[in-house]
C-alpha cells in the first residue's frame, strides 16, 4: 500500500508543479508583451503641434488647357462652345480642332473628352 500512496503523492506534486510553472510562464509572458508595447506620447498633453510639410505641387512642362465648358471669359461670361463638345471655341483654336464639329477626327469621342483624358482630338494617339 505504501508504494501506491507514494505514487499518488508524486503525481499530485508533479501536477501542482506543472500548474505553478504554467502560471509563472503566463505571468512573465504577459509582462514581457506589455513592456514591448510601443506607446506614442499624446501631442495634446505635450504642447507639440503637428503640421503637414509644405510640399510644393508637382511642376509639369506644360499646364493642360482649361477645357471647362463653363470657364468664365474675361468679361465674366462663359466661353462659347459652338459644337457643345466640352471644349470652348477659343481652346479649339489652340488644338487646331473644328469648333463646329464635336468630333474633329471622327473617332466617336468628343474633342473635349479626348483632351481631358490626354488624347489627341485631331487623330490617333496621346497629346
Amino acid at each position: 500500500m505504501m508504494v501506491n500512496d507514494m505514487k499518488q503523492r508524486l503525481i499530485i506534486i508533479l501536477v501542482i508543479g506543472l500548474i505553478v510553472i504554467a502560471g509563472g510562464a503566463a505571468f512573465f509572458y504577459r509582462s514581457y508583451r506589455q513592456s514591448r508595447a510601443v506607446s506614442f506620447p499624446s501631442t495634446a498633453r505635450s504642447g507639440i503641434t503637428v503640421s503637414q510639410p509644405n510640399i510644393p505641387p508637382p511642376q509639369f512642362e506644360e499646364d493642360p488647357p482649361n477645357t471647362s465648358q463653363d470657364a468664365p471669359a474675361p468679361s465674366g461670361q462663359p466661353l462659347l462652345d459652338s459644337d457643345n463638345d466640352g471644349l470652348p471655341d477659343v481652346i479649339e483654336k489652340d488644338f487646331g480642332t473644328n469648333p463646329a464639329n464635336p468630333d474633329t477626327d471622327g473617332d466617336g469621342f468628343k474633342d473635349g473628352d479626348e483632351v481631358r483624358n490626354g488624347y489627341n482630338p485631331r487623330g490617333p494617339g496621346k497629346l
